[in-house]
């Protein structure tokens, strides 16, 4: 099963920075579980694809407050 990309995206991006890596997992894992035929393989997946774009949103933070050195 393909994961929801573009949605997760959105989601993720709705949330701040400094939220935490558990508060963005356990968010997608209470949609996910909405939908049916989701299994936890998929739910896993879009765990770690949620992650991959949060810490990536963090990384942006970090440099555009940071300054220019």
């Amino acid at each position: 099963m393909k994961i929801p990309k573009q949605a997760i995206e959105f989601i993720v991006n709705r949330f701040h920075a400094g939220t935490s890596d558990e508060a963005i997992a356990t968010d997608i894992r209470r949609r996910a579980r909405h939908n049916v035929g989701v299994t936890e393989a998929t739910i896993l997946r879009m765990v770690s694809y949620a992650l991959k774009v949060h810490h990536a949103n963090q990384a942006l933070y970090n440099h555009v407050m940071g300054g220019i050195r």
